[in-house]
């Protein structure tokens, strides 16, 4: 039996459980990641449809689906956060990382994309590092 780890969005009214089964963490440094997430990259894990469980109802969910390429964002129309969706193909959830609230017991990471890294994403490992905010 796989251990669930629970996600929704920083307001707490969109909730969900998932199974711990990921077995990749994709970090996508493409343009159309850092436009939609405002940061410099996305990072996403695939899951089969049938291993996500939503707790509520998604009266508060948002969908944006790109007219000109295949692109979705989903997220909490009061918060902004971030959340799962399906793939075109309705096989397999896109979560969010982030709006993971438990830690996944393994995970191997993948970054993709990298040939629209920032020149600026490659100096973050070396950035100061601060409980709180730097001063």
């Amino acid at each position: 039996m796989n251990t669930k780890l629970h996600g929704g969005c920083l307001y707490g009214d969109i909730k969900y459980l998932v199974n711990d089964s990921f077995s990749k963490l994709y970090i996508y440094h493409c343009k159309q990641c850092k436009n939609i997430t405002g940061s410099s990259f996305a990072s996403n894990i695939f899951i089969e449809e049938k291993h996500l469980e939503w707790l509520n109802d998604k009266e508060e969910v948002v969908i944006y689906k790109d007219p000109n390429i295949d692109f979705t964002k989903v997220f909490c129309k009061i918060c902004g956060s971030g959340l799962p969706f399906l793939t075109s193909d309705h096989s397999r959830y896109i979560i969010p990382a982030g709006s993971l609230s438990d830690e996944p017991a393994q995970i191997e990471n993948a970054n993709i994309f990298c040939q629209e890294i920032s020149a600026w994403e490659t100096r973050i490992n070396s950035a100061i590092k601060s409980r709180p905010f730097p001063e």
